[in-house]
């Protein structure tokens, strides 16, 4: 069962709440970000691998009843962290606009380490810079540099039997965006595997021309699947997950 805001990428995952990008068998995961593979009972921790039952941890592997990234003893772990909670509930984290986030919420915006406009969520949620501002997110209007190209995509070989392993020294303009980009080794094994002429276009150019045209996901009007109340969620009717409103999803866990 997944439950809230969550990106999942792998399968076997259940009861994951606002939480983003878990991996295959995680279980009870909340307030948390980038776990990997069979991770159990985590809150606001990140990058932790193969960990149970730890709280606030940063970079941890094989690790259990860690707060802050040190490790206790189970009693002392469960007493402790009852008491980070309780203070958390009661002297929330107040972000530069004001609004507190008690225990029970994700991380704010603003400590988000990607500009809204460079992040994957731009491309499901299109905002304007005044807008994400003003939703305490951040910006980036500089472009990252990029060498000077020596040749033109459309300078490139026709076809990949023609193509020499001198491609790999060059610097080529992208015919989308004029920015440059090179070609790799890895891509031209694939290439020449596939029997396809090298790209014209960015790596960048090329992911964005994929996004669209793949159906972007939206938000649904649909019914709490306990009390029947209306829910607004990015699950679609058609989806498999129970989903419930924010009420009875809390009375799950009193």
């Amino acid at each position: 069962m997944v439950l809230g805001i969550a990106w999942i990428i792998q399968a076997g995952e259940e009861l994951v709440y606002e939480s983003a990008v878990v991996g295959e068998g995680a279980n009870n995961i909340k307030f948390s970000y980038y776990g990997a593979n069979d991770i159990t009972n985590l809150e606001y921790c990140a990058w932790n691998t193969v960990a149970k039952n730890n709280f606030g941890c940063v970079n941890l592997k094989r690790k259990s009843y860690c707060i802050l990234n040190k490790q206790y003893s189970k009693s002392e772990y469960e007493k402790l962290k009852a008491q980070i909670i309780e203070d958390m509930k009661k002297n929330p984290y107040i972000d530069k606009f004001g609004r507190k986030f008690h225990y029970g919420e994700f991380f704010p915006p603003e400590m988000s380490k990607f500009a809204y406009n460079k992040s994957n969520a731009m491309r499901f949620f299109a905002k304007e810079k005044k807008e994400a501002l003003a939703m305490g997110y951040t910006w980036d209007d500089i472009e990252n540099p990029t060498p000077e190209a020596m040749m033109k995509a459309n300078d490139l070989p026709e076809t990949i039997t023609e193509t020499t392993n001198e491609i790999l020294n060059e610097i080529i303009e992208c015919t989308g965006c004029r920015r440059s980009y090179r070609i790799t080794q890895g891509e031209l094994g694939l290439m020449r595997k596939l029997g396809l002429p090298l790209p014209h276009e960015c790596p960048r150019c090329r992911e964005n021309k994929r996004f669209d045209k793949e159906n972007k996901p939206g938000m649904y009007h649909r019914s709490c699947a306990k009390c029947q109340a209306p829910i607004y969620t990015p699950y679609a009717p058609e989806r498999p997950e129970i989903v419930y409103c924010v009420k009875c999803y809390q009375a799950e866990f009193i």
